[in-house]
């Protein structure tokens, strides 16, 4: 009868490498394992903001060209998130359109599916997510999808650690009703502590107001977080990105050398949605237009591209009053709605960095902003042409 013993050399080489072999495992202290293969530090996130969901196919797309087509547009989003599998998915606020409880339902058991593929969710709440329910509602709808490591309790702040990266998703609704977005000094005092815990880490902060934008001015109550001292802390902590939205236009801005990505809105502009990637210490973002091609909805391009020229021509009948007012002749008009049109396009896209000289060229840019100028568009659009923006489409740095 055959043994099942094998009786076949454990080494299979010449003598040489055999001995080679056994002086390495000399080397070797008893109970000491084979030394471990470095970490992977690849990480890999599809990032978007201002969804706005609603399975109201009766909302107005004017204005938003998606919104009557919400639920169809995420399902397209979804589906290529779960394609491209990243690590993470993340949402920075203004999830549904109102927080309303059958958009709120239909949204969380469509990202459900993204969580049981094994893609980690990364949400943040935002100001429309309260319009029709409480903090202790979002609480319960939400945080089933969410594996948090580290949770504030004054606030639905929390903490999110890969490996790779640690996550710090804040709550920003507003302390004050009515106020802009901000954070409570307990919640302030929760931050700190998880920057003091993590700053030999690469930590990435995640709100729906913007930490940068606006900085200085004195309009930015509605975009800008209050905390006057909260940029200088992430600095201090060594936090290299933010991740924000809730001005529904691309764009990223960058102070002593922390960058701050403010998503886009996918139902309007150029529908973009953001891919992210670290790879060791390098890390690049790119927004790209949602690829409606890939998943059969051709068609559906087609209607949001019909319906974004329709409603900028409604933007352009906006500023027609105003413009006829500053007396010029009626083609000089024209000329001037045009670029407001254009104007107003690459700002949203955030692609005004690339056409920057076509606007400062156009031979009716300084009659713009003088005709705007008493309507508050004037001086903001010679801020922006004076102090143009980064790309907001791609960004690369060495952490």
């Amino acid at each position: 009868m055959k043994s099942n013993t094998d009786h076949r050399p454990f080494f299979r080489g010449s003598p040489l490498l055999l001995l080679v072999f056994l002086s390495f495992l000399i080397l070797i202290p008893a109970g000491q394992a084979f030394p471990a293969e470095a970490p992977d530090e690849r990480f890999e996130a599809i990032v978007i903001s201002d969804l706005h969901f609603t399975v109201n196919k009766n909302a107005s797309d004017v204005i938003i060209s998606g919104m009557g087509c919400a639920e169809e547009i995420t399902d397209i989003i979804l589906a290529e998130v779960m394609e491209i599998s990243p690590d993470v998915f993340i949402m920075t606020g203004d999830n549904t359109n109102g927080g309303g409880p059958d958009d709120v339902k239909a949204l969380v058991s469509k990202l459900k599916k993204l969580k049981k593929a094994g893609i980690r969710l990364v949400i943040t709440p935002g100001n429309h997510d309260f319009n029709n329910m409480t903090p202790e509602e979002y609480e319960k709808a939400y945080f089933s999808l969410i594996e948090a490591d580290e949770r504030d309790e004054n606030s639905l702040s929390y903490v999110i650690d890969t490996g790779e990266v640690v996550l710090l998703a804040m709550d920003d609704q507003a302390v004050e009703p009515g106020g802009g977005g901000s954070f409570s000094r307990p919640t302030m005092d929760w931050l700190r502590d998880m920057l003091k815990k993590y700053r030999d880490r690469k930590i990435i902060f995640l709100a729906h107001h913007s930490v940068l934008l606006g900085t200085g001015s004195d309009d930015s109550s509605n975009y800008q977080l209050q905390n006057v001292d909260l940029a200088g802390l992430l600095e201090h902590y060594g936090v290299r990105l933010v991740l924000t939205g809730h001005f529904h236009a691309q764009i990223i801005l960058e102070e002593n050398g922390m960058h701050e990505i403010v998503s886009g809105m996918p139902l309007g502009g150029s529908h973009l949605m953001g891919t992210l990637k670290i790879d060791g210490e390098h890390l690049s973002y790119r927004a790209a237009p949602i690829d409606f091609d890939s998943y059969g909805a051709s068609d559906m391009a087609a209607s949001l591209r019909e319906k974004d020229v329709r409603n900028a021509e409604l933007e352009k009948e906006t500023f027609r009053a105003v413009v006829a007012k500053s007396g010029l002749p009626e083609v000089t008009q024209e000329k001037i709605l045009d670029l407001v049109v254009r104007f107003l396009t690459y700002y949203t896209d955030g692609t005004m960095g690339d056409h920057l000289e076509e606007i400062k060229n156009d031979p009716v840019c300084e009659d713009m902003i003088e005709a705007l100028w008493d309507y508050n568009y004037g001086p903001w659009m010679k801020s922006v042409l004076d102090n143009p923006p980064l790309s907001a489409t791609e960004l690369d740095f060495d952490w």
